[in-house]
């Protein structure tokens, strides 16, 4: 995300920090899982979940590609 909150613009970024500490198949289980957070949650959607649900589908697929690159 270009426009971070606050609270995400300290420190390691959350995505670089998985990256560091988690397997693909676990960042990809995170990812399904926020995915799945923001699709239900009990509030007013609005763009931002949208947003947030493109992001993560976008790291998603960055992962898989880098982990098939890797293989070839």
């Amino acid at each position: 995300m270009k426009d971070k909150p606050v609270q995400y613009r300290d420190g390691i970024d959350t995505f670089t920090r998985a990256e560091s500490n988690m397997s693909l198949s676990e960042r990809l289980a995170s990812v399904r899982w926020n995915i799945d957070k923001y699709n239900w949650r009990k509030k007013n959607q609005d763009e931002s979940d949208f947003r947030k649900i493109i992001d993560y589908c976008k790291y998603a697929l960055k992962q898989i590609n880098k982990e098939k690159n890797q293989q070839e």
